[in-house]
């Protein structure tokens, strides 16, 4: 790339017509083809195209998603363009690599690891110099260390993090200046969360869920990432069918994400929301509530042998012996 294009932005034009009835995809492509094709010919430089939040996409149906980014496959193939789409790993697992078309032209994903707490911290520390105004005090709402700790809970969902240090600000506002303790945080975000996901929680899928993440009063920790044979394992004697039933309305729900496969197995980390509203059951179990910010990733933190499902004597109790 030549010295003067580095660092190039072209300017957008926001104004726009309302499209007509009739307007088609084919017009719409073939326009932006030419916008592309022009904007490399102006600048002499290759063009960068950068789509964010890609899995929204996917929010509602795949095959919807598939067939946008079908339509806009020529799009996609204007020479001396290149396309970086960024999203959830479930957006290439659903809309990309199921259709020949897509998969033909775009490569594998490359997963980029969550940031880590202190990574966080060092966000957040940067944000709090620049909020700063001269000669004038100021007290940080959050700690860097409590930005830290509650970021391990939504493993790298940075827009329900921020989300959620909303709701806790918002709840302290008017008390004045000071500082809210991770405890409070936490539980001010629980009880938020609890609202929020009130209908998801009279769900039978939710309390599996639960007993999945927080299990019995012997456990002493929470499952945060896990697979399908993992919840079969916590819900035995629960069948199959079912968990993978449940697993979808977690899915759809936003209880869960996919979070990757790995050795042919798919990954679900609980979302942070869904986490911090458990923290009341977390707690009637015993389990202090920091211990939600380090629940446990069975990809590298394998549970510990689990008693053997019920014998067969017991499921089957009240039958009656054929003769």
């Amino acid at each position: 790339m030549p010295d003067a294009c580095r660092g190039t932005c072209a300017g957008v034009d926001r104004s726009h017509a309302r499209p007509t009835p009739e307007a088609s995809t084919a017009h719409w492509v073939s326009l932006t083809q030419a916008a592309l094709a022009a904007l490399v010919v102006e600048t002499g430089c290759d063009v960068l195209i950068a789509i964010n939040n890609a899995e929204n996409l996917a929010r509602a149906v795949a095959e919807q998603a598939q067939s946008v980014l079908a339509d806009a496959r020529d799009v996609f193939l204007v020479p001396n363009t290149h396309w970086l789409l960024v999203g959830t790993p479930d957006f290439y697992t659903r809309v990309i690599e199921p259709s020949r078309q897509l998969g033909g032209i775009m490569g594998p994903p490359l997963h980029l690891e969550p940031l880590r707490s202190d990574e966080v911290e060092a966000i957040i520390a940067r944000r709090y110099t620049e909020l700063r105004i001269p000669n004038t005090p100021f007290v940080a709402p959050i700690s860097v260390e409590t930005a830290g700790a509650l970021a391990r809970i939504f493993i790298g969902d940075l827009r329900e993090l921020l989300n959620t240090f909303e709701m806790i600000v918002l709840e302290l506002y008017g008390l004045g200046p000071g500082r809210v303790s991770l405890s409070d945080a936490m539980h001010i975000a629980s009880r938020k969360h609890r609202e929020l996901l009130a209908t998801r929680m009279e769900k039978a899928a939710w309390a599996h869920l639960k007993t999945v993440v927080v299990g019995g009063r012997d456990r002493g920790f929470v499952v945060q990432r896990f697979r399908e044979a993992d919840a079969v394992r916590l819900l035995a004697p629960m069948s199959q069918p079912t968990v993978n039933a449940h697993k979808r309305t977690w899915l759809e729900d936003g209880l869960v994400r996919s979070d990757g496969r790995s050795a042919g197995s798919e990954w679900l980390s609980v979302s942070g929301h869904a986490l911090l509203a458990m923290l009341p059951e977390a707690e009637a179990m015993g389990l202090h509530p920091e211990v939600v910010t380090s629940g446990r990733d069975l990809s590298v933190d394998p549970l510990p042998e689990l008693p053997a499902q019920l014998p067969v004597t017991l499921a089957k109790r009240g039958r009656k012996k054929k003769r």
